[in-house]
């Protein structure tokens, strides 16, 4: 299985989650990565979530890290999707 037949099967498994899941999922998400010592770094590298898509809610982090003055390297995605 190749990179692109992962993404369609995740995409999938994506669009089946209701709002509160992909809440509940995030949240989840960054409890777990506060737990990781990763936290010292100077500038962090993090991407915009697609609400569109139902990608993780990166504002949980987003926002822990600005409390912790920490530089964001922002990445927003720009995807064409023909589905």
């Amino acid at each position: 299985m190749n990179k692109e037949e992962i993404r369609k099967i995740y995409y999938m498994y994506r669009k089946k989650l209701s709002k509160k899941d992909i809440k509940k999922f995030s949240i989840n998400i960054f409890k777990m990565l506060k737990n990781i010592p990763i936290w010292d770094n100077k500038y962090y590298h993090i991407y915009i979530p697609i609400k569109k898509l139902k990608e993780v809610d990166t504002y949980y982090i987003i926002n822990f890290l600005l409390k912790k003055k920490k530089k964001l390297l922002y990445h927003i995605l720009i995807l064409l999707i023909f589905l």
